[in-house]
Parts: structure tokens; sequence; C-alpha cells
């Protein structure tokens, strides 16, 4: 499945990979991946509240796995700066440089 959803969002399939995802997280919820990659297609439809919140389950699970946290602070200070949040924004940004 994991390379479903690969697939799907090299390919800019959305739908496919959101299906698959949350297909995969009901088997494995613990898997800090595959909020990330939630995140990352919730940041894509704009939907930026839930890309923080997606992308903070995942740091939840992503202990010993530095670069992915870094790669979830930096989508959390996107989201944030698109929500129009600069002392949340900035703050995640502090901590892409802290992981």
């Amino acid at each position: 499945m994991l390379g479903q959803i690969e697939q799907a969002l090299r390919q800019g399939e959305l739908s496919r990979a959101e299906i698959l995802l949350e297909r995969a997280l009901r088997i494995d919820a613990q898997r800090a991946s595959l909020w990330h990659d939630l995140a990352r297609i919730r940041y894509q439809q704009k939907s930026y509240k839930e890309s923080v919140t997606l992308a903070q389950r995942s740091n939840r699970w992503a202990s010993g796995k530095p670069v992915l946290q870094k790669e979830n602070w930096t989508l959390i200070a996107q989201s944030k700066e698109a929500l129009g949040d600069s002392a949340g924004a900035r703050q995640a940004w502090i901590n892409v440089g802290g992981n």
C-alpha cells in the first residue's frame, strides 16, 4: 500500500493518495510518515489548519526521526504563515532550526 501512496503522490493524484493514506492509518495509526503525507495533502488543498494538526500528530510519533520532524515543523511553519499566524510561524521556524 505504501508504494501505491507514493505513486499517487508523485502523480499528483491527491484524492487517491488521501483515500490510501486514510486506509493505511486505520491499519497503523502510529506511523509518523503517513500522518506527514496526509498533512502535505491538506496543505496542497489549502486546508492549513488541518495540515498543522496532522503534522503535529506526525511529530508525536516521529521521535528519533529528526529529518521527518524537521519536515513537519517546516510544514507547520508554512501552514501558519498561510493562516496569517506570524508568531506561530516564527516559533515553528525556530523548531525547524532546532531539529
